[in-house]
């Protein structure tokens, strides 16, 4: 997106090629949420006024979103907000990432292995003490190192 002057329904066509191509499956509703949280517009506007020209500082802003989501970061994250029946929730770096993007991610990144614990919660490390402390055992012998 370096043409200044580029339309937002431009950019949104760009966008959701882009995460498409990712294999994000909803590539344009999420093109809709990257450009009115790049743009400082609510999505009813990003869908109302396309025809809009963007500044080149809004072009920056909404490709480096499209390329965070790119890398399979949670949109969650990338907003800063989750919508859950209608209520806005604030979300921050600490909060845990939900299995299905945990797994996205993990085939995102070469020879990562995603362990997935049943019946545990939060507190991993105190609900299957011997389950963790089975996979470090594992994952240290898989690396060549004794434990």
């Amino acid at each position: 997106m370096a043409d200044a002057g580029i339309s937002l329904r431009q950019a949104l066509s760009a966008i959701a090629s882009r995460l498409q191509d990712a294999g994000i499956d909803r590539g344009r509703a999420e093109a809709r949420l990257l450009a009115a949280e790049a743009i400082g517009i609510s999505v009813e506007t990003v869908v109302g006024n396309d025809a809009r020209l963007l500044s080149e500082t809004e072009q920056q802003a909404l490709d480096d979103l499209a390329s965070r989501r790119v890398r399979r970061e949670p949109m969650s994250q990338i907003l800063g907000y989750r919508e859950f029946y209608g209520r806005r929730f604030a979300v921050t770096a600490d909060v845990l990432t939900p299995p299905a993007y945990a797994k996205q991610i993990a085939k995102a990144i070469p020879d990562a292995r995603l362990e997935l614990v049943p019946d545990a919660g939060h507190m991993l490390m105190l609900e299957r003490t011997d389950t963790l402390d089975q996979l470090i055992v594992d994952f240290a012998r898989e690396v060549g190192v004794k434990p």
